[in-house]
């Protein structure tokens, strides 16, 4: 503990709301003093908050509120301390009263607080500090890093007001999501919706204390003299932990690239750009683009709407996802188009087509491992259901997967609601047929996932040469492809648990990962899956005997086809 730290906890001592100074003392071998501390028997703040077998109600809420604000009230006027790290674990609790805690970032505004680098819980962090930590292509999750600024009293303001809501709703801000979709939104001014039923002078209160702008937040004393007299208001607001409804984030895509555009994204003069077509899908098409007079090479996608845009730049950072570059406006386009990494190898589908290209089982494990490795930084990391997994929305660069096409992604935190099935069909989650509208989810990508591994040992399309129709009553009746034979038996049974019918029975993609590492260490030569496409039966492609054979409800189909 530096001499500061003990210091600045003597001096903020006193106050009923402020955990009380004891003394210091020295540990065997430690060159620092440790301080002696009371001890509060409730434990932080946020693991009260998360506790659903309290029942905190809205006086206990306001109560605490109330003491919070009064300890920084003695801090900043009686003691000129600026707090500096303000969360619910710097929060304790003792015999139900609030006891505010760690003055080790803590400064005098006598001094102006100068430090040299951006520290905190990033919810809690005054934007204007952020803002500091954006250039052109950061890592944005550089907490840490060098900079001069000066930390205020607005910037405990600041906090004061996200621990406000959060007191009301009992979950951290922006629960589940990366640092880097965090501060993306904070930066742009976005916040948490406020709790149904919150008093509304209350939530005035702290949307006046998380105001972008430090000069338009209140200074403690009116937040004090706000909430007293808030203190005889009914309130309607729960006991329990708010569940929040999946709705905000797609909806701020357009807002959140405004932002990129301006901090971090490169935008490429289209004058310079010398394109070739190469396809098209859904409203847009593909040009692989020369830059300038130069041998380097882009694809472009011309044109997608700013959630693509958004989605593209947010996945970004894996090897086994291609890499975007940037944006380009072409002259008459109303809406952005991608620039983006060029895979040389074409796509997926193209690739296990060719029988000209042996692809040897410990290739075919491979592609395998590197598609699980893109769709699990999409889920566990980033927080993005893809949900258009298919051969031709995997690229190959360099015998490298590169999985691509965001335009029919989203993410886990809006809910994912569509109004329309779409993709193509033996790769569509069944699920997602039964009923409009629907939520495409993790498990969605699964099934996805599942048909994928059977065709890198196939080579060949699920239910080749039949016409949708019958593909689809095939897939709802519960009708999979059959393994090719001498394919690894863990990898058949892999394959057929991620294409199983009820999403709920699907893997996680952490385990479908797990499972395929331990495939690896097996011996290959136990898998005499064939090197070029697979040529199935004549048996299999017997179709009008299929359908005379299936008892299903046909009602939903006539009305569609």
């Amino acid at each position: 503990m530096q001499s500061k730290d003990v210091y600045l906890t003597y001096l903020a001592n006193s106050h009923e709301n402020i955990i009380q100074f004891r003394g210091v003392t020295n540990i065997e071998d430690d060159e620092k003093y440790s301080l002696v501390l009371e001890y509060a028997e409730g434990g932080t703040l946020g693991k009260y908050l998360r506790d659903d077998t309290i029942t905190l109600k809205w006086e206990n809420q306001l109560k605490f509120a109330k003491e919070i604000t009064s300890a920084i009230l003695w801090l900043h006027v009686d003691k000129e301390i600026v707090h500096g790290d303000i969360h619910p674990n710097n929060i304790l609790i003792h015999k139900d009263t609030i006891k505010l805690a760690d003055f080790g970032r803590s400064c005098q505004k006598e001094l102006e607080c100068y430090n040299t680098e951006v520290w905190g819980v990033l919810p809690y962090v005054d934007p204007k500090m952020l803002e500091e930590l954006v250039e052109p292509f950061p890592n944005i999750n550089q907490v840490g890093q060098k900079l001069p600024y000066k930390p205020n009293e607005k910037s405990d303001i600041y906090s004061l007001g996200v621990l406000f809501w959060e007191l009301t709703s009992r979950l951290p801000p922006f629960d589940g999501l990366g640092d880097d979709i965090i501060m993306l939104k904070i930066l742009n001014g976005l916040r948490e919706k406020p709790v149904p039923n919150t008093n509304v002078k209350y939530i005035g209160l702290y949307k006046e204390c998380w105001k972008q702008e430090p000069d338009e937040r209140p200074h403690i004393s009116k937040v004090n003299e706000v909430l007293n007299i808030i203190d005889s208001e009914n309130n309607n607001l729960s006991t329990v932990p708010y569940h929040k409804e999946g709705e905000e984030s797609i909806s701020h895509a357009n807002k959140l690239v405004r932002f990129l555009e301006d901090k971090i994204i490169t935008r490429y003069d289209s004058r310079n750009l010398h394109l070739k077509f190469i396809g098209s899908g859904g409203s847009a098409s593909v040009y692989v683009a020369n830059w300038k007079n130069t041998p380097t090479k882009y694809a472009i996608k011309r044109p997608v709407d700013d959630k693509e845009v958004y989605l593209t730049y947010l996945a970004n950072s894996h090897e086994n996802i291609i890499q975007f570059r940037g944006i380009t406006n072409f002259e008459g386009d109303e809406k952005y188009s991608l620039v983006l990494e060029y895979a040389e190898g074409g796509t997926l589908g193209k690739y296990l087509r060719d029988d000209t290209i042996t692809l040897k089982w410990e290739n075919q494990l491979k592609f395998a491992k590197e598609i699980t490795s893109a769709i699990l930084w999409l889920h566990v990391d980033k927080g993005i259901v893809h949900g258009d997994l298919h051969p031709n929305n995997i690229l190959i660069h360099k015998d490298t997967i590169k999985l691509a096409d965001f335009g029919r992604s989203c993410q886990k935190e809006s809910g994912c609601y569509n109004t329309e099935v779409w993709g193509v069909i033996p790769y569509v989650d069944p699920m997602l047929g039964q009923k409009l509208p629907y939520k495409p989810n993790e498990k969605s990508d699964i099934y996805s996932l599942g048909i994928l591994f059977w065709e890198l040992t196939s080579r060949l399309s699920p239910f080749d040469g039949l016409e949708e129709n019958i593909i689809m009553l095939k897939i709802r009746n519960g009708f999979r492809e059959k393994p090719v034979p001498n394919t690894n038996v863990k990898f058949i049974g892999l394959y057929q648990e991620c294409w199983k019918q009820e999403p709920d029975e699907r893997p996680h993609i952490s385990k479908v990962n797990e499972i395929l590492n331990t495939i690896d260490s097996e011996n290959s030569g136990n898998n005499d899956v064939s090197t070029v496409p697979y040529r199935r039966g004549s048996e299999e492609s017997k179709k009008t005997e299929f359908v005379h054979s299936c008892q299903i409800d046909l009602n939903m189909l006539c009305q569609k086809y």
